[in-house]
């Protein structure tokens, strides 16, 4: 009741003020008959209390709702009575209230992805550890190099692990700025140089130094990597090549990762870039999360590119970056 009389107060002050206005104007105009004005006012005052009767009766519920505090998200979906303007709210609130339905699940899943993540993660990181604990109780010479291999897929994880946390403050987290695509790739394969060597993998990079695009350099030399890593991975046989080129178009350029490895399945080419998804590969040649493809979509097309496959089995993979806006 109190909220009504609040929304009403300005009607209750003005329709007196209104009345009494017009009793003065008729007075000033020579009509004095004060018995029948008052009954004029008083007819006025009646419309105006079976006016305020029938609009709260109407709204009971509307008004009675809004004065009630909330204690479950359940109220929002019930109704606030059949006037167009309670059922305009009921609209607009079951609106919002789907809405947030919505975001909260999108929350959870993303919720739930990193802690499934972190869990596998967490158990494959076993391996590594286990394998540098027993070369440590070794007798004999400590080899480097096995402990260089496990160390770097520790360091491999807690990247992709440290990505993923960061993915969801992306917005917050990255900067647009001119870069060479050149030595964008000469970096990431520096960096994947022991890799290279311990499968007996060669680069074969074919890109102009005066090549420059717009991006993220930080995100985008972590997804370039991620897909590196999977073509070295997936080479297969030793003496490999991957080939790193680009194809110059009107409007974009397109950066290519080519392995001559295994492929992918023709079941697998729809789903690899599902979170989880390890596919027939990831399951049979190495040790896979399931994550590494799917940061790279999310991350490109955060960074307003594009990315897609192309793959035969038993030939080769065939990655494509597309970058528009670039400068050459």
């Amino acid at each position: 009741m109190k909220l009504f009389l609040r929304e009403q107060l300005p009607l209750l002050i003005m329709v007196p003020i209104q009345l009494l206005l017009t009793l003065l104007i008729y007075s000033l105009a020579g009509f004095h008959d004060w018995m029948l004005g008052t009954y004029a006012i008083f007819i006025g005052l009646i419309v105006l209390s079976a006016y305020l009767v029938y609009t709260y009766s109407t709204h009971k519920e509307y008004y009675r709702r809004l004065s009630t505090p909330v204690t479950s998200l359940d109220e929002s979906t019930q109704s606030h009575g059949q006037h167009p303007v309670p059922q305009a709210f009921d609209h607009r609130f079951l609106e919002q209230y789907n809405l947030y339905q919505q975001e909260m699940a999108a929350f959870r899943s993303k919720q739930e992805r990193h802690l499934t993540f972190i869990n596998q993660w967490v158990h494959q990181t076993k391996t590594p550890l286990s394998v540098i604990e027993l070369l440590l109780q070794d007798d004999g010479e400590l080899k480097k190099e096995s402990m260089q291999e496990e160390l770097d897929k520790l360091k491999q994880g807690l990247t992709t692990a440290l990505y993923l946390a960061r993915l969801q403050s992306f917005r917050h987290d990255f900067q647009v700025e001119r870069v060479s695509l050149c030595s964008m790739v000469r970096e990431v394969i520096q960096d994947n140089k022991r890799f290279f060597l311990q499968n007996d993998i060669y680069p074969d990079m074919h890109i102009k130094n005066d090549v420059d695009i717009f991006t993220d350099k930080k995100w985008f030399t972590f997804t370039l990597s991620q897909v590196v890593i999977n073509a070295i991975k997936y080479s297969n046989n030793p003496h490999q090549r991957v080939t790193i080129r680009t194809l110059h178009k009107d409007t974009y350029i397109e950066l290519q990762v080519i392995d001559r490895g295994v492929g992918i399945p023709l079941q697998d080419i729809n789903r690899v870039f599902e979170p989880f998804y390890t596919g027939e590969n990831g399951r049979h040649y190495t040790e896979s999360t399931g994550m590494g493809l799917y940061l790279v979509k999310e991350v490109i097309e955060s960074l307003d590119h594009k990315c897609y496959i192309e793959s035969q089995p038993g030939k080769g993979t065939t990655f494509s970056f597309v970058i528009y806006h670039w400068e050459q």
